[in-house]
This record gives C-alpha cells, sequence and structure tokens, in this order.
C-alpha cells in the first residue's frame, strides 16, 4: 500500500512541477473517488496527511482539491482538518484572508 501512494504522490509533483495543474486534480479525484468508494478510508486519511505535510510543495488548486474530494465524508478523515488549516495559511499568505475565505467557502 506504500507503494501505491508512493506513487501517487510521485505522480502528482511531477505533474505539478510540469504545470499539469487540471491533469494533477484529475488524479487527485480518479485516486480519492476510487478509494472511498471502496472503502479505504484509513488509507485517503493517511494520504490527506502525506499532503499536510507535503502541503509547500503543491499548488493551492491542489490542496483545495483534496479537500474537494473529500468533504462529503469529511467525518472519516482526521487529518482533513489540517490540510484545511494549511491550505487556508497558505491562501492567505499568497493572496490575502479575503481570498482564502472565498477559495475555501464551504470545504470547512
Amino acid at each position: 500500500m506504500n507503494e501505491a501512494k508512493n506513487h501517487f504522490f510521485g505522480e502528482l509533483f511531477r505533474l505539478a512541477d510540469a504545470g499539469h495543474k487540471e491533469r494533477a486534480i484529475d488524479l487527485i479525484f480518479e485516486e480519492f473517488g476510487d478509494r472511498q468508494c471502496r472503502g479505504e478510508f484509513g488509507v485517503c486519511d493517511q494520504m490527506l496527511r502525506r499532503a499536510y505535510e507535503e502541503a509547500a510543495r503543491l499548488p493551492p488548486a491542489l490542496l483545495v482539491a483534496f479537500l474537494t474530494i473529500t468533504l462529503a465524508a469529511r467525518r472519516s478523515f482526521p487529518a482533513r482538518l489540517d490540510l484545511l488549516m494549511e491550505t487556508k495559511r497558505i491562501i492567505i499568505a499568497e493572496s490575502g484572508e479575503f481570498a482564502a475565505r472565498q477559495v475555501l467557502a464551504g470545504l470547512e
């Protein structure tokens, strides 16, 4: 399982570094959608924890994608709150508090 998670993040970083934001967002949605359908909530939470730990390496749009795909089952993901707070911090630093409120509205 760790190999699959490492592959996912390796591919995600590659796409992000190459500027392929839309493809990276698709990758997040595919991976998390599939895992949630299979009931792999623990794995998803571990991946959210890794996204939180690696947040500085990812564009804010990708962090928001993680938050969006996990919104419906947010109570199943303890690490999601840390990612939400870190995403908010990053957006405030880059674009201001108003932008953070706008972008994260409804994702709490």
